[in-house]
Order: structure tokens, then sequence, then C-alpha cells
């Protein structure tokens, strides 16, 4: 499959007029994962989603690639086994070149998982489609001090007193809940 292809199904699958908590992902998602690092610049989080992502899809020959979240225009696509790093300096020289500030989209080109953050101060969220081979192995391999789950939303929302309701409030964390519990997803 080839780069254009691969931007014209992630385009179909995120809904970009939208932002967290609203649902931003077409059906096709099973499971996310919402994170507050910066996934345009920030090493030890991307190095995160590397190491997870070359374990778990070892046998799988599929490549990842970046692309600015506004247009969907690709910035870097890195083969499955190259270091991610020089893919990463080409997305932020691409990003600095087109004076681009806006957050970014990583996704495998199978559309395994897809990570997505409209703006690097806003929260992001790693989607993955539970029914693409090896992804159960992924979120096992993630470190989930980078993340929180719709359930540890849910626990947020009942127990005002939790670090993750002080910082996101009741009615972000309700609707991010009512947004993407299994039932709700797609």
């Amino acid at each position: 499959m080839n780069i254009r292809e691969i931007e014209i199904r992630i385009a179909k699958s995120v809904i970009a007029s939208l932002v967290l908590p609203s649902k931003i992902f077409e059906d096709g998602f099973d499971d996310f994962l919402f994170f507050d690092a910066d996934l345009s610049s920030d090493c030890e989080f991307l190095e995160e989603i590397e190491r997870a992502y070359k374990l778990a899809f070892q046998e799988i020959d599929a490549g990842v690639i970046f692309l600015y979240a506004s247009n969907f225009a690709s910035l870097a696509n890195i083969e499955r086994q190259a270091s991610w790093a020089p893919g990463i300096g080409k997305m932020r020289s691409a990003m600095e070149a087109g004076n681009l500030h806006g957050g970014v989209i990583l996704a495998d080109e199978n559309l395994s998982w897809i990570a997505v953050q409209f703006s690097p101060v806003e929260l992001g969220v790693l989607a993955v489609n539970l029914k693409k081979k090896n992804a159960f192995k992924f979120i096992r391999q993630l470190d989930r001090n980078w993340f929180f789950s719709i359930s540890d939303a849910t626990a947020a929302v009942i127990d005002v007193d939790l670090p993750l309701n002080r910082a996101l409030g009741s009615v972000f964390l309700e609707q991010l809940v009512a947004n993407y519990s299994t039932s709700n997803a797609g």
C-alpha cells in the first residue's frame, strides 16, 4: 500500500473537526488509551511506543507513518525494521519548514493502532483495533504509566479525589467515558 492510500484510510478513520472528549474516530477501533505526552516531540514517549510496537508486531511487515493532524499530510514514514529516531527528526523538520505547529497522527500501516493528538498541549488518544493480529500484545507491551484508560476515567468520575479527576474534571471525564466506553466506541 502506498503512502497516499494510507493517508486516505487514516482520513476516513479520524474526525479531524472534533477534539477530546468527543469521539474522534469512526468505527473500527475497540480499545482506547489516553495520554498527555507530546506526540510530536516527547522522545521518551515515542521510544515507548516504538518499543511496544516492535515487540508486538515482530513478524508483521508494516511500518509506521506520521501525519500532520489538521490535513492528514504525510510528514514521515518509517519502515518496520528501521529506528524511529531519523523519521521523528524528518517529521520535526517538515513541521518546522512548513511552519506547522499543530498536532500529529502516528499509525501503523495496517491501522492496527493509531495515535492522534490534534495539538501538542491537548490530550491524545491511542486507538487499537483488537481484531488485528497482535493488537492485544501491543497493548500489553505498553508501559501504562504513560496512559490512562476508560476504566481509570470511570474510577476518577466515581472518586473525585483521584488525581485524574482533579486534573481533567468530572464533566470532561464523564464525556470521555460516554464516548469511548466499549459499548459506545463503535
